[in-house]
């Protein structure tokens, strides 16, 4: 399934990289966007979880090689003429911020190729001049949009390379890259079109990663390098600066300086103030205030205005020396796409600064501009055949009403996230172990190899049995495995059950990290190590779950459990057959887990949503398929029944957990608190 998906984004890939968004009609291009993206998706569902680091980088590495590789026949942008162009005028002798292309005096360097595809020929270079300098030396040795497109590529791709290596670093899945390597975007603006946003990209992973190696000489390097691709990186400036780095701030000064030195008497700012305020097309915002006002420059002074008070709150509140900042990531994410949100110009390939850091944050509420921005598309097509620039005003209300709505929700998350009081070093820096807890009722043909199962991890240091009340011998093999074994047998209704038998293991645990096993799982011997391993190195993310893997080799459990799988990554819901966790003190403070007797695991999800982040760690975790032998069809649907019914209820503040619990156990066998 994994390598027929690999194929199949190879070949949406070499359709894509055919037609391009201007040589097909552009809803069908619009199509192979969406049919894209839902490869990168089943990618990262599908791909084995049993596979090494180095295996995983270089399958990720080679796929994303061939995707882009695919895209190279596709029609170039026209700002790929413009680089050609200004590099030719530097190589001459002259200066592109001074002359532009109409410009009479460069009429002898007009040629059939370049020239006639040169975009706004009646207005100076607008790109910082180390990119001048890179065009000077592209057209030297090889004047052909072939040359940009291919540097553009391999920037691209140096790109995924540093994502990869900061997804390890945090000890993130590197799954995750998938989104990255398959991303249609990216494939369309880089190797397609030839954007240099790729140079850009490059150099602010660059700093990024840069920061998480501690090397603060590095970061300044490659963070003034990125502005001198494009001014907008100079947003992430505030977010690297710290009493650790600021000594080493003169080195950004430098690097953005100078290359000024061959151009410091022209304007090299003219028209980057002219596109800035007299231009304006696809703005999220400005089209809205354009209409409103009559006038582009009064809605781009508002939306300037606008996003100096957002920018300036990030700076405060996201700054990576605040408690909760893992990295400048999330300051990145949000400050790169503020701009974007009250840019009075928006193209499609401007939402590519913020993919990298995207997906090292992972907040879904991005994921909606990347799908949404292809309707954009439908402008370059309707240039191509009728020379008018411009798109349907339903067409950007339906591109950018479902962005602006994904992060109103998100923002009211981050904001109660940015209230609540998380502890985020000391469950690590402190008594830096694991409590797990395992409920149970009647689980004496499991409890001893479950109990086995988690030892073999030594991060584990104590285990936590909570039983409910069995007829069989769970207790006591349970207390001759060496677990502390505790009995919570209240009522259904009045906080019995598992809810309340997990909560009893919360309050009893000693240690900075618990984590819920049912008796039926067999995590992996370092399922525990990689959990502290990742809250250390993410000190935002409260919890999450490792993930699982149901036994045997059975379709309708594996169609389960990439389910399971799809439901925990996408929207942060887990079940308690995936091994949920959490720092301990969080779980005390904020009442995780409910004492209900069903629905506990959707509820701690939940719960932890609104005071931190959370995580899937895609573990292959093994969990007994012995409740999914028989009708495993009408089990799944009863459980989809319960939890949709569940979420409905609870949004409308009427849930009767104990009459779900009589439903949902009249169906399963006696011994079933476990599973």
């Amino acid at each position: 399934m994994f390598f027929l998906l690999i194929l199949l984004g190879l070949g949406v890939s070499l359709v894509m990289g055919l037609f391009g968004p201007i040589g097909a009609d552009s809803y069908v291009y619009m199509g192979c966007w969406a049919a894209a993206w839902a490869v990168a998706i089943l990618l990262v569902l599908f791909f084995p979880k049993n596979l090494d680091m180095r295996t995983t980088v270089w399958i990720i590495l080679i796929a994303g090689l061939l995707f882009r590789v695919a895209m190279l026949p596709a029609p170039e942008s026209d700002d790929v003429y413009r680089y050609l162009w200004e590099g030719e005028v530097s190589a001459q002798g002259y200066s592109p911020y001074e002359l532009a292309p109409d410009d009479p005096a460069l009429e002898h360097l007009r040629d059939e190729t370049i020239w006639p595809g040169i975009n706004h020929p009646d207005q100076t270079a607008c790109y910082p001049p180390l990119m001048t300098l890179l065009f000077t030396v592209v057209s030297l040795v090889w004047y052909s949009p072939m040359a940009i497109k291919i540097i553009m590529l391999l920037a691209d791709m140096g790109t995924l390379g540093l994502l990869l290596w900061v997804l390890a670093r945090k000890r993130q899945p590197l799954r995750y890259a998938w989104l990255y390597a398959a991303c249609p975007l990216l494939l369309t603006a880089m190797a397609g079109q030839g954007h240099l946003d790729a140079l850009q990209n490059l150099l602010l992973t660059a700093t990024l990663a840069a920061w998480l190696a501690q090397r603060p000489k590095l970061m300044f390097l490659m963070l003034g390098l990125a502005v001198q691709a494009k001014y907008v990186a100079i947003l992430a400036l505030p977010f690297v600066i710290d009493r650790r780095t600021i000594a080493h701030s003169w080195v950004f000064g430098l690097a953005v300086i100078l290359p000024f030195g061959p151009f410091y008497q022209d304007g090299v700012f003219r028209s980057l103030f002219h596109f800035g305020s007299a231009m304006a097309f696809n703005g999220s915002l400005h089209w809205l205030l354009r209409g409103i006002t009559g006038s582009i420059q009064v809605g781009a002074a508002i939306c300037g205005v606008l996003f100096v008070a957002v920018y300036t709150w990030g700076v405060v509140n996201l700054h990576p020396a605040k408690e909760r900042s893992a990295d400048p990531a999330l300051g990145m994410l949000f400050s790169l796409t503020a701009l974007i949100l009250l840019s009075p110009t928006v193209h499609f390939w401007y939402l590519s600064w913020f993919v990298p850091f995207f997906i090292v944050r992972r907040a879904w509420a991005w994921l909606v501009p990347l799908l949404t921005i292809a309707l954009s598309l439908q402008a370059v097509h309707v240039q191509f055949h009728t020379g008018v620039w411009d798109m349907s005003p339903l067409l950007g209300l339906a591109e950018w009403l479902p962005v602006w709505l994904a992060l109103a929700w998100s923002a009211k998350f981050a904001m109660g996230r940015l209230r609540s009081s998380i502890p985020v070093t000391e469950a690590i820096t402190g008594k830096g172990g694991v409590s797990v807890i395992v409920p149970t009722l009647n689980e004496g043909s499991e409890i001893s190899e479950c109990v086995h199962a988690i030892r073999k991890d030594p991060v584990v240091v104590e285990v936590i049995v909570v039983d409910g009340g069995s007829t069989d011998l769970t207790r006591e093999l349970a207390s001759q495995a060496g677990c502390a074994v505790f009995e919570h047998t209240a009522p259904i209704g009045q906080g019995g059950g598992r809810g309340g038998q997990i909560a009893e293991g919360i309050d009893a645990a000693q240690w900075d990290v618990v984590a819920v096993v049912h008796a039926d799982c067999r995590p992996h011997p370092r399922a525990f190590s990689s959990i502290v391993e990742h809250l250390r190195l993410n000190p935002d993310c409260v919890g999450g779950v490792a993930g699982s893997g149901f036994t045997g080799k059975n379709f309708s459990t594996a169609l389960v459990a990439k389910a399971n799988d799809l439901r925990a990554w996408l929207f942060g819901i887990g079940f308690g057959d995936q091994i949920q966790f959490a720092r301990r003190d969080a779980a005390l403070a904020h009442q995780l887990m409910a004492r209900i007797p069903l629905m506990e695991d959707v509820e701690f999800s939940l719960r932890m949503a609104k005071i931190g982040k959370s995580d899937m760690l895609w573990q292959d975790n093994a969990v007994s398929n012995r409740s999914w032998l028989k009708k495993p069809l009408g089990r799944a649907g009863l459980i989809l029944g319960l939890f949709f019914s569940y979420l409905l209820r609870r949004a409308r503040g009427k849930v009767d957990t104990s009459a779900m619990f009589a439903r949902y156990y009249s169906t399963k066998p006696e011994n079933s608190s476990g599973a």
